[in-house]
């Protein structure tokens, strides 16, 4: 790394202590750590990169080691713009958000509201039985993408069902305004029944969150997130763009997504009544916190749900990987991996971590279709694992 590099990435470094509510790990202030993160993160990001879909305006990146939490920005905000990301940024995580509302499922499993062989629509509402009369799929079928749902609803871009792509639909925010009465129409034409193979799906997962909103009586996926969240005392993030308060929009890093070989603005996506599968927003040192919960780093009231959550209870769409609650689980020869990826079109995010070492990494960025968000999240995480063996 060069000093003009390492000196830029050292100015805009936030090193942060994770916050959550019963003993969380410290911020780390370990020189090597921070040097390591800085070699893998700082080539991907510039602040000249708009035109050039290898590298990405702005992202965090977030680790946990067994010696606290660190959380450092690089390129900037906006393309061309002196601000850089910080712990305090704002980025959207796509369907990293499918993780949060596994473990609201996990929550309620571990308090014995419900078990993971509890039929699906045995809690949503009537109209939800209604519309999938011969549905007998469960919970776990919904959160490991095995209900046979497709990846998104059939109606989502023609919601009046003429054959015509409707005039508002926005390519960079197509499931906008999706409501409860267009998922019905969209399920209800759907041949299900219980459980099937595995297929990835966006429905499925959001499908999830509702009914658990239903089941809980809560209004929408914000609530449902900082009901699940309340262990960790997170400060900025929420489950649904609406939510966002009007005096923390500014801090929003500005999203790109990528059309005709370049970077174009874009912006925060919307899912409606599918938002658990992929709307929430949020920042690092709030991810810090969830990171730590995840790996063991931070005991929290969350710790019987996190191990639900990770406990295998389906086969995944790859031979090597097994499918927790909307967590994949890699056996690798270095130990078990844990993941997830998100994207909007404005955002990509990628999750990496293990238990054994209790190390992770999640690298969040400005740029939708960023695939480089996967590799760099996967090398944080390797170079933590190997840091921390004996």
């Amino acid at each position: 790394m060069s000093p003009v590099v390492g000196a830029r990435a050292a100015a805009l470094s936030l090193v942060v202590a994770v916050a959550a509510c019963a003993d969380p790990p410290p911020s780390t202030d370990e020189p090597a750590t921070a040097a390591m993160v800085d070699a893998i993160m700082a080539p991907a990001f510039g602040r000249d990169a708009l035109g050039d879909p290898a590298r990405c305006v702005g992202g965090v990146a977030v680790v946990v080691t067994p010696t606290g939490a660190l959380v450092r920005g690089y390129g900037a905000t906006v393309a061309g713009g002196a601000a850089a990301p910080d712990a305090a940024t704002l980025f959207q995580i796509g369907s990293i958000s499918k993780v949060i509302t596994g473990l609201a499922l996990a929550r309620q499993v571990d308090a014995g509201a419900l078990t993971a062989t509890t039929p699906a629509l045995a809690i949503g509402g009537a109209d939800l039985r209604a519309a999938m009369p011969g549905a007998t799929f469960t919970l776990a079928d919904l959160v490991s993408h095995h209900a046979g749902f497709p990846t998104m609803p059939a109606n989502l871009i023609d919601r009046d069902g003429d054959g015509v792509r409707d005039p508002a639909a926005d390519p960079l925010s197509p499931a906008r305004g999706y409501a409860r009465a267009d998922l019905l129409r969209a399920v209800a034409a759907l041949p299900l029944a219980g459980a099937a193979p595995y297929a990835y799906s966006n429905l499925g997962l959001g499908l999830l969150g509702l009914v658990l909103q239903d089941h809980l009586a809560l209004p929408d996926n914000h609530a449902l997130l900082t009901t699940t969240l309340a262990p960790l005392a997170p400060t900025a993030t929420w489950g649904t763009v609406a939510a966002i308060p009007a005096n923390a929009r500014d801090r929003v890093a500005q999203g790109y997504a990528l059309g005709g070989g370049a970077r174009i603005t874009g912006g925060l996506a919307e899912m409606g009544v599918l938002a658990g599968a992929g709307e929430v927003t949020t920042t690092g040192a709030d991810m810090a916190l969830l990171l730590a919960a995840l790996t063991g780093q931070a005991t929290t009231p969350l710790a019987p749900a996190v191990e639900l959550a990770l406990t295998p209870i389906a086969t995944g769409g790859q031979p090597d990987v097994e499918l927790g609650y909307a967590i994949e689980i890699r056996r690798e020869a270095g130990g078990t991996r844990y993941t997830k990826g998100g994207a909007t079109p404005s955002y990509t995010a990628y999750l990496s971590f293990h238990r054994a070492p209790p190390v992770g990494a999640l690298v969040l960025t400005s740029c939708g279709g960023f695939d480089a968000a996967r590799a760099l999240a996967l090398a944080l995480d390797d170079g933590l694992v190997t840091a921390a063996a004996p």
